[in-house]
Order: structure tokens, then C-alpha cells, then sequence
């Protein structure tokens, strides 16, 4: 879901985010040109537009508000700690400006070091290299589901995924247009158990029970078909 300022850090220069208009920007816009791909079932992407649809989804698993305040309070709680002898360190490291002492930079560490902090740690965990190349390693598919009695769903938390993809039965699901789902696993074995999933009758419904339960603030649909269904089940109801 929208939220004006998300990623703006009083810091930064005026009326820039730093994220948003430049690493995040680029990070959509190329990921737009593969998703044109993927619609058009083609999920053999070339190699710059598979890394593109790989960050992008990294940038899903922590770009929603919760997320980001998570990463901005864990920051401040966290960043002095971070230090491993802090009290040589602090004195080799300490600027004109910074209190006198290391306990009382902790109790008031600079509004600009933790932000600046906070600015790099999301990047890293949006962009981390391990992640990515596990992401383009999998197995990838888009599997169009012809006529369905109800249109996919999506929201604020879109990604369906298990505790890790790293092992042998991780995956991703992401419905990426009311009639399409992103699908990427490890092995044959785990394509061919969603793949069996999806070719039920009642896989839309599957899919978008996880979807309305796993939302935050937010269910987005093609029309107002389904607000009952969105309404029993949103947040696990």
C-alpha cells in the first residue's frame, strides 16, 4: 500500500528520497519490463531482466510500512551496540560536533547517523547479492489460468512463499495479473506439486484466501465481485 513518505529521511536533501526516486525507481522500472515478459508467458528472461524481477522481488519482502519502521526502530535501538569497543572507538571515531563521551552518544545518537544507517541496511537487505542469486537460480514459470470463475486477488503483503526459499521445497507464488501467477521453486518435484494445485477448480479460491489473509491494510481486485469474500477472510478473519 501507498504511503506518502515512506522512505524519506529528514536528512536527505530536500524533497528527495533516496530510496525511492533513485534505487527503488530504477529497481520498478526495470522490473516493468520483464513483468511485460512474464504477462506474455515468457519466463525464459534474458539475464539483465531476470535480476531485474529478482530485486524487485526482494524489494517485496520489505518494502511495506510495517517493514520499514521495523528496519528504522531496530536501527536506533541497535547502531551504538554495533560498535566493538566502543569506548576506543568512539574516541578515535568522534567528530567536533558529537557529545564528549560514548554514553552520551548513545543516549542521543545523531538523527543523520541512524538515518544514513537505515538507508544503506534497506538497500543491502533489497539488493543483497546471496538472495538475488538464489532468486535466479530457481526454477521460473507464469501459469495462466484460462477463464476463471473469479479473479486473482493481490495486496499490501502479495507474496505467498515459504520460511526461506533456500531449501529444497521453497518456492514463491505471486499473482502478477487477474488471470496469472508467477511461480518460481527449486526443483521439478515442487513445480509439479503447485502446478497440480493450480489446476484445481477451486485454486483461485486457494490463492486468494492466502492473499486476503496474509494482507496488512490492503486487498486489491479487478472489480467489487468479491468484497464478501475479502470482508470474512481479511488479516486471517
Amino acid at each position: 500500500g501507498y504511503v506518502r513518505g515512506l522512505y524519506t529521511f529528514d536528512t536527505c536533501s530536500p524533497n528527495e528520497s533516496f530510496l525511492e526516486r533513485k534505487f527503488l525507481l530504477k529497481a520498478d522500472n526495470d522490473a516493468n519490463l520483464a513483468l511485460k515478459q512474464l504477462l506474455a508467458l515468457n519466463d525464459n528472461l534474458a539475464i539483465p531482466l531476470r535480476i531485474a524481477w529478482a530485486r524487485f522481488l526482494m524489494t517485496l519482502f520489505h518494502r511495506s510500512p510495517e517493514n520499514i519502521k521495523r528496519i528504522r526502530e531496530m536501527v536506533i535501538n541497535e547502531l551504538p551496540a554495533t560498535m566493538q569497543n566502543p569506548l576506543a572507538e568512539y574516541a578515535s571515531l568522534r567528530r567536533p560536533h558529537d557529545p564528549p563521551t560514548f554514553e552520551e552518544y548513545r543516549a542521543a545518537v545523531p538523527k543523520m547517523d541512524t538515518e544514513r544507517a537505515t538507508i544503506i541496511l534497506l538497500q543491502g537487505v533489497m539488493d543483497s547479492k546471496d538472495v538475488g542469486n538464489q532468486l535466479c537460480r530457481m526454477i521460473w514459470t507464469v501459469v495462466r489460468i484460462n477463464n476463471p470463475r473469479e479473479p486473482l486477488l493481490t495486496c499490501d503483503c502479495p507474496l505467498m512463499r515459504t520460511d526461506g526459499i533456500g531449501h529444497e521445497h521453497g518456492h514463491i507464488v505471486l499473482p502478477i495479473s487477474p488471470d496469472a501467477l508467477f511461480v518460481a521453486v527449486n526443483n521439478q518435484r515442487t513445480m509439479d506439486s503447485l502446478l497440480e494445485i493450480i489446476r484445481r477448480p477451486d485454486s483461485i479460491m486457494i490463492f486468494n484466501e492466502h492473499i486476503v489473509g496474509q494482507a496488512l491494510n490492503y486487498v486489491y481486485a479487478k472489480d467489487n465481485s468479491q468484497l464478501r469474500f475479502v470482508a470474512d477472510r481479511f488479516g486471517g478473519g
